[in-house]
């Protein structure tokens, strides 16, 4: 029998907080961020000190306890970034053979399509599956409507457990947009939105995966079609 060699998965986010009692395996990580000169700098610091990044990567270790998770912080003070950090991220993830990216982020800002559609078709080439958020199935937003990338939005019709799929949509997948309950806190009063339905399918994407070691996206796109409920 062969080595098991975990999932990479890298959240592309506010970071991740390894200490957090939902979070499990944080292998490594750093961070992006714009310094004094304008310039795209990277920093060793991947703490999260929004809470979003973290909750993501709840939602991932229950999902796929033993994937290998990689916080990489994009968003300092609030969840918005500019789109060259973002860029950087991914060239990043692509050069480190990261097998899954979560992005809870998207633009529509065609400025920058050519860019992102040739970093999400050399990811999509080299095996790497990205899934980002998008609000709706008919968000134009990228890079979630590219052709490479495994859109998903928040879906009021779905449950915890259930992920609807929208063929011939822009954004194909739909799933339920709430993180882990904390004991104490009233789930409303927690994160709630299309990063967290896109969560629950990279979870899923990961599970696909672990059983298919050496599928490539296409693959595991169909069977988290063949996975899901049809709209």
């Amino acid at each position: 029998m062969g080595l098991y060699m975990p999932l990479k998965i890298a959240v592309i986010d506010s970071g991740i907080n390894p200490s957090h009692f939902h979070v499990g395996n944080v292998v490594g990580g750093h961070g992006y961020r714009i310094n004094g000169d304008g310039q795209v700098e990277l920093h060793p610091d991947f703490e999260d000190g929004i809470g979003h990044g973290t909750a993501i990567a709840g939602i991932l270790n229950q999902k796929a306890p033993l994937a290998d998770l990689y916080g990489i912080k994009i968003f300092q003070k609030e969840l918005t970034a500019p789109v060259s950090v973002l860029i950087a991220a991914l060239k990043w993830t692509i050069e480190a053979k990261i097998n899954i990216i979560h992005l809870s982020l998207g633009t529509e800002n065609e400025d920058y399509r050519e860019d992102l559609n040739a970093l999400c078709r050399k990811a999509h080439d080299s095996g790497i599956v990205i899934l980002a958020a998008a609000r709706s199935p008919h968000d134009p937003i990228i890079p979630a409507a590219l052709q490479t990338v495994i859109g998903v939005f928040w879906d009021r019709q779905c449950s915890k457990d259930i992920i609807s799929h929208h063929p011939g949509k822009k954004i194909e997948f739909g799933a339920y947009g709430w993180p882990r309950e904390i004991p104490g806190m009233p789930q409303e009063m927690n994160f709630r939105g299309n990063s967290f339905a896109v969560a629950h399918v990279t979870g899923k994407i990961a599970q696909i995966a672990e059983k298919y070691p050496r599928a490539q996206p296409a693959f595991l796109k169909k069977k988290l079609c063949q996975l899901s409920v049809g709209r």
